[in-house]
């Protein structure tokens, strides 16, 4: 279950309490037992470090079906079109 981070709007107190995504309604708050509480934003708890995600990270080593870059290379070029005589 998420946490969520609550604040209290009349006395002031920041609480955090774990609720279901279903869970619509506000918690009462711990200090005063107000009901005028307030949901607020927080900093997700997923990190990504590292070097980078890139998209041949999910990919097979070895894809035939697209070519490689030195495939591509060594590909000869197409002529330029010639007008017909």
């Amino acid at each position: 279950m998420p946490l969520y981070d609550f604040t209290c709007q009349d006395c002031g107190t920041h609480f955090e309490k774990q609720r279901s995504f279903s869970q619509t309604d506000t918690p009462p708050c711990d200090s005063c037992a107000s009901d005028n509480v307030q949901r607020q934003m927080s900093v997700p708890m997923i990190h990504f470090k590292g070097s980078g995600w890139y998209v041949t990270d999910s990919k097979k080593a070895n894809s035939a079906s697209a070519p490689t870059k030195a495939e591509n290379s060594q590909a000869p070029a197409s002529a330029p079109a010639s007008a017909a005589a």
